[in-house]
């Protein structure tokens, strides 16, 4: 955590992803570099640890998250493994491990699941989705991900097209 590691409240894994990733994002400038350098970074923290959890194939099951600046929107889902299938809480046809994304008008909603029964995008299991606001449009990208043991071996990315 380098210096960051004094704001730690407590060691809820969602307070240290935080912080990991806020590190990352002061170091890059960039919050897909930053989501990227966390699963890295945790995968080698996992070299050192992972004979104590013998039972363990990964050091996580999943990292999900939202992030924003008010002008730009990402949104993060990268899980360790295929997980197993449990089912979200509100649409049982979405798995708890996804993320979900929907446009509603001029604006973009990011969500752990699906809120409503509208139509919603779910993130694959290693993907990004960015937005940015430009003129009067919210212009968006899938980028996506081929991890091995933490490792980013490629990235594709492409342009999802206004509704």
């Amino acid at each position: 955590m380098g210096p960051l590691k004094g704001r730690l409240i407590s060691l809820n894994d969602s307070e240290v992803y935080f912080w990991q990733f806020i590190k990352f994002l002061r170091k890059t400038k960039s919050p897909i570099s930053a989501f990227e350098n966390c699963v890295s970074e945790l995968w080698e923290a996992w070299k050192d640890c992972r004979g104590k959890y013998p039972d363990q194939n990964a050091p996580y099951t999943s990292l999900n998250a939202v992030a924003s600046n008010g002008r730009e929107l990402y949104i993060f889902c990268h899980s360790a493994a295929a997980p197993a299938p449990h089912q979200s809480l509100f649409r049982t046809d979405q798995d708890w491990y996804s993320m979900a994304f929907a446009r509603r008008g001029n604006s973009l909603i990011a969500a752990s699941e699906s809120l409503d029964e509208g139509k919603w995008d779910l993130l694959g299991l290693s993907e990004i989705v960015s937005s940015t606001i430009e003129a009067s449009h919210i212009k968006t990208f899938r980028r996506r991900y081929q991890f091995e043991d933490g490792k980013l071996l490629n990235a594709s990315q492409q342009e999802i097209a206004q509704a």
